[in-house]
């Protein structure tokens, strides 16, 4: 018998005259005492472009923070999901 696994995946929509430098996904398990995991997303995705990030083989609801770096700035989302 396999082992279940989450698979995320989601699209990237962004406007701005800059590229983005690197893009990272921070998950953790909602749960006290739970380290939160960085994904760094590679390669750099493009505007509309869709991500799909390493599977979580853990069952539980997850906080989501989506990081993008651009040449100045930075910009973060943040979400979950179960």
């Amino acid at each position: 018998m396999s082992a279940e696994e989450c698979k995320i995946s989601f699209k990237i929509n962004y406007t701005s005259s800059s590229l983005i430098k690197r893009a990272f996904a921070y998950y953790k398990k909602q749960e006290p005492g739970q380290q939160e995991i960085e994904d760094e997303i590679t390669p750099v995705p493009a505007n509309g472009e869709l991500v799909q990030l390493n599977p979580i083989q853990t069952p539980g609801t997850y906080d989501l923070r989506i990081k993008l770096e651009l040449e100045n700035t930075k910009d973060e989302k943040t979400s979950f999901l179960q």
